[in-house]
């Protein structure tokens, strides 16, 4: 339907599931979800200012995070709270400001198997968690999207536990903890 984002293939990608976008105008934009695997802040960012296009003729960043909000405000009252704040598409602005409640009410909206939880990085196999989360009964366990800047380390995702049931979680942590500072979380 017009000015949503769902689930969809895209013709363009050989790079697996997609998000569509459904522009009011009746056409598509469909982004890889390598996106959020690999955290290619480029493609996001632009990804944000072509949906911005789509809706609104305007190709800005503003322009699609106006979409963006539009889209997270069925998913519950923490989307449209006035601690959120969306300043550019990546999420590298510092000024940015999301909660681990619409993290995870956002993950929990989605589909196990669509292309949101399915573009997720893989613990020990995909991504930006090839590397991490490595031990037996954590390999292929735990979906997640990492995001670090300076002092800012971040893990939102599902795990599978030991009976094959998900548990959704988010952390953010701003600010150094311990010893290793905020990068000892992912």
């Amino acid at each position: 339907s017009a000015g949503k984002i769902s689930a969809g293939a895209c013709s363009n990608t050989d790079s697996g599931p997609c998000l569509t976008f459904i522009s009011r105008k009746g056409v598509s934009v469909c982004a890889a979800t390598n996106c959020a695997t690999n955290s290619d802040n480029t493609t996001a960012e632009l990804l944000v200012k072509e949906l911005g296009r789509e809706a609104s003729g305007v190709g800005t960043t503003a322009a699609g995070l106006d979409v963006v909000r539009d889209a997270l405000a069925p998913v519950g009252p923490s989307a449209v709270s006035d601690e959120l704040r969306f300043v550019d598409g990546s999420g590298l602005a510092r000024e940015n400001r999301v909660t681990c409640r619409l993290l995870v009410e956002v993950l929990e909206s989605s589909p196990a198997t669509g292309p949101l939880i399915g573009g997720l990085a893989v613990s020990g196999r995909t991504g930006t968690l090839d590397d991490r989360l490595r031990s037996d009964d954590l390999i292929g366990k735990v979906k997640a999207k990492t995001g670090t800047l300076d002092g800012v380390s971040a893990l939102a995702g599902v795990a599978e536990r030991a009976d094959g049931t998900l548990v959704t979680f988010a952390v953010v942590v701003n600010g150094p903890v311990g010893d290793g500072g905020a990068e000892v979380l992912v």
